[in-house]
């Protein structure tokens, strides 16, 4: 049986720079703006095809009990976004779907050495029964409605014909779940190699020593970190570790995972 493809992501870059729409938001509702931001960004992230249907109330409830808001609040801030262009305004107001073409733009990596490719603006229109017309370069409704539609669509698949030797976008500051970073990490043999020699351990107490690493940080509320932070981070408190282990047996394997 062919495999089923994906059409969600596990991770998605995460700016350290804000400009002015986030200012907005942050200023405006607070920590409450900055959350419910990026907790739609995850929940867009996750979802099938990266669009939330708001129509269907079921929806509209969960979304709101993510965000950790009343629903007043929630809403006030869609609004926002949308008004700001960070979300499809023409989407959101006509038909309550939550759409950000600025984040399938961030994304699109993911999808680089995959089957299946990412639906453009112009699918997801026709995938969600919207009729429009083609011209001048963009979309409308039929009725009259303008769809606001990025030209960013048609760079895009410009840049899907580039060889894949290019040169890939740092992950420095893109968030991955904890679980992935250790599958990674566990395949990079050269860096498993260095650490088992430097701190002379076994590839088995190393794995041991990373799920214990992962109960720490799940335990103080981390589920996602940075690459570069993670292993960092992890390189430091594994030479803690070991200077508190005792040795077993005289053998210099160490047990204890503190």
């Amino acid at each position: 049986m062919a495999r089923e493809q994906r059409h969600d992501v596990d991770y998605f870059p995460h700016d350290c720079i804000h400009g002015r729409k986030m200012h907005i938001i942050e200023t405006k509702y607070g920590n409450d703006g900055y959350a419910t931001w990026f907790k739609l960004l995850e929940q867009l992230g996750k979802a099938n095809f990266h669009y939330l249907d708001i129509s269907d109330e079921m929806n509209l409830m969960f979304l709101v009990s993510v965000f950790k808001v009343d629903e007043k609040t929630a809403l006030s801030i869609l609004n926002d976004l949308s008004k700001l262009g960070a979300i499809d305004k023409f989407l959101y107001e006509n038909h309550k779907i939550i759409y950000s073409q600025k984040f399938i733009e961030s994304v699109k990596d993911a999808y680089r050495k995959r089957k299946s490719k990412i639906l453009e603006y112009s699918d997801l229109l026709k995938q969600l029964g919207i009729k429009t017309s083609q011209t001048g370069g963009g979309l409308k409704e039929v009725g009259g409605i303008k769809a606001e539609v990025s030209r960013k669509e048609e760079k895009s698949k410009v840049k899907e014909r580039k060889v894949d030797d290019e040169v890939k976008k740092t992950s420095e500051d893109v968030f991955v779940t904890i679980d992935l970073i250790i599958e990674n990490y566990l395949k990079n043999e050269r860096l498993v190699k260095a650490i088992t020699g430097s701190q002379k351990i076994s590839k088995k107490e190393l794995e041991n020593y990373l799920l214990e690493f992962q109960k720490h940080l799940e335990s103080q509320g981390q589920f996602s970190k940075t690459d570069q932070d993670f292993k960092s981070h992890f390189s430091s408190w594994l030479k803690i570790q070991i200077k508190k282990s005792p040795k077993s047996n005289g053998t210099g394997k160490n047990t204890n995972f503190d």
